[in-house]
């Protein structure tokens, strides 16, 4: 199996690590563009969705080469290349640390350190996740879906719970994976998007907007610009659903 995937491998990764060390672009985009390279190189691209191999292994590949090419711009320009990146900056920070060029020389345990223990990470991910690829495929598709949302449903109510947050923010949550819920079965079933594309970048980007501003959703449309592409994006979005109903009205006249 390894051999079937080694060109997989030589493909993504390389593309992973470059998508990863541009600033403020992180893994998401890294595993869309590695699993569209990988069905226009493949010879069978009409299996791709079907869980075949190198679907699953190239965005996988990707991702994985992606958060290790984020360190990169963090540790040597001080610019966060991912999200979490951005918060090891803060915590950097706030340690007395600044990340930049100097940062070598003038912590230079601290930085060979990081580097190291990435290292050792991906050696122990390849050396333990088989024991447990197993398991965990065995509680995806061997337990029921229904069983399992109710499972990860409770476990999110807890935890809200013993944060201690208001009842306000406890209605919020649930609103907005009932919304989620909703968005998702809309776009499959009216508008056949790939979701992939309208999930965890635009929920990132969207909440980094919001703390921008200050909260102020005003600030989407603080430019003519951001008006515009705003604009255009629900066009997008809304114009599968009209066209569908106008079908549907012309059929019933």
């Amino acid at each position: 199996m390894f051999s079937n995937l080694l060109p997989t491998y030589i493909r993504s990764f390389p593309l992973g690590l470059l998508i990863g060390i541009l600033p403020g672009v992180g893994a998401t985009t890294a595993s869309l563009v590695s699993y569209s390279q990988e069905v226009k190189f493949s010879k069978k691209p009409e299996k791709f969705g079907t869980g075949i191999p190198q679907g699953i292994a190239a965005p996988e590949c990707a991702n994985n080469a992606a958060a290790m090419g984020a360190m990169v711009p963090l540790l040597s320009l001080g610019i966060p290349g991912s999200a979490t990146t951005a918060v090891m900056l803060g915590t950097l920070i706030l340690h007395g640390m600044r990340p930049d060029p100097l940062l070598f020389k003038q912590f230079p345990d601290f930085a060979y350190t990081v580097m190291v223990a990435a290292l050792i990470a991906n050696i122990l991910i390849i050396a333990v996740s088989p024991l447990f690829i197993r398991f965990f495929s065995n509680v995806i598709y061997r337990i029921p879906q229904g069983i399992l949302a109710i499972v990860i449903i409770m476990f999110c109510v807890v935890g809200h719970l013993l944060s201690e947050i208001t009842w306000w923010m406890y209605g919020l949550c649930l609103v907005s994976g009932l919304q989620d819920i909703s968005l998702k079965i809309w776009l499959s079933n009216c508008t056949h998007h790939n979701r992939s594309c309208t999930g965890q970048l635009a929920e990132q980007e969207f909440r980094r907007t919001m703390i921008i501003s200050g909260g102020n959703p005003a600030r989407f449309f603080h430019s003519p610009i951001s008006s515009f592409l705003l604009i255009v994006s629900i066009i997008v979005v809304i114009y599968p659903l009209i066209k569908r109903i106008v079908a549907r009205v012309s059929d019933m006249a």
